[in-house]
């Protein structure tokens, strides 16, 4: 018994140590009246200057120019190391890394078949280093948590049978949601696990949404049936009957469901309603500002860095096209801070 008090007593400590660290880097972010200056600069070399001010630096390109990519993947690299440092659980930093090793994965798979490098596709964010995917498909799986590692041979197998580049998607997205949701339940950070499982549930609306915007019938069945992702709070099965009855019977669905703000939203387009979804989970997300210690706080920190850089990217696009900075602040999302 003794024992067991010694070492709650030490996870206390350490979450209010990590907490106590994070709460300092947080204050450090660009907020959201920040990005909305950056938005009336003029070009996005000159936002890429000004970020300079707030610690984002990137060495020049061959060309002289600052790497932008290297900085972007700099902002989710760094935070990372930052919770690491603060003795986070590394479950945590899993939960948002997956994404881009699934990415680099799908790339590996697609340009092996076309005989191209995925090189330049690739993102240095994950749990694996783009240098790691050079070696042969079982060397590959040996490095991918369970979910993935099976779905990685079975894209190959079915690639190389159906030349389908869709099979590659359903199956690696739908593994790497799985291992989502395995690091985050083992974290047994409360914060993580709402988030996989409600990003699960807002993935599966907007897929079954779109497809039954494309009215495609039973083809869009099978689709959904094929891409659905299983661990949300709601089951598979919800929204399969949604689908067969139409999609007012969807977003009656949404409006009795955990997301009914959401419902609001059925004339709106796809875009719209991705980032009112991504906004949703943000708002959230955002109540841990308020929280004084524990995983949630970290969890949080790491999802502000990945909102941020998210941003920055529709900025520094809206930017190279011409958006005024209404249209692209129309675009960006919900910031942490």
């Amino acid at each position: 018994m003794a024992n067991e008090k010694r070492r709650i007593a030490e996870n206390e400590y350490e979450f209010m140590y990590a907490g106590a660290r994070v709460r300092a880097l947080e204050a450090r972010l660009p907020g959201q009246d920040v990005l909305d200056r950056l938005t009336e600069l003029p070009s996005s070399a000159a936002v890429l200057s000004a970020l300079a001010e707030y610690g984002f630096n990137a060495a020049p390109g061959a060309d002289g120019k600052i790497d932008r990519e290297a900085l972007l993947l700099s902002v989710s690299d760094k935070a990372c190391a930052e919770v690491r440092e603060a003795g986070a659980d590394e479950r945590l930093p899993a939960v948002i890394r997956l994404p881009y090793d699934c990415n680099n994965v799908k790339a590996v798979i697609k340009c092996r078949a076309r005989k191209v490098s995925p090189a330049s596709m690739l993102f240095s964010n994950g749990l694996i280093a783009p240098d790691a995917l050079n070696g042969t498909n079982e060397e590959i799986a040996a490095l991918l948590p369970p979910h993935m590692a099976a779905a990685f041979t079975e894209a190959v197998t079915q690639y190389a049978a159906t030349g389908n580049p869709q099979v590659i998607d359903m199956l690696l997205d739908k593994a790497c949601f799985a291992d989502m949701a395995d690091a985050a339940s083992k974290s047994a950070c409360p914060l993580a696990v709402w988030y996989v499982g409600a990003k699960i549930d807002l993935t599966n609306l907007q897929m079954c949404l779109r497809l039954l915007r494309m009215h495609v019938a039973e083809a869009g069945k099978a689709q959904l049936q094929a891409s659905l992702l299983a661990g949300g709070t709601m089951g598979t099965d919800v929204w399969e009957t949604a689908y067969d009855a139409g999609e007012e019977a969807l977003w009656d669905v949404v409006q009795r469901s955990p997301y009914a703000s959401l419902a609001v939203l059925r004339d709106s387009s796809p875009a719209v309603i991705e980032r009112k979804a991504d906004n949703y989970l943000m708002e959230r997300v955002q109540k841990t500002r308020y929280v004084p210690f524990g995983q949630d706080v970290i969890f949080g920190y790491l999802l502000a860095n990945e909102y941020l850089v998210r941003n920055l990217r529709i900025l520094l696009s809206g930017k190279d096209a011409g958006l005024s900075p209404a249209d692209v602040r129309e675009r960006m999302r919900l910031s942490y801070v």
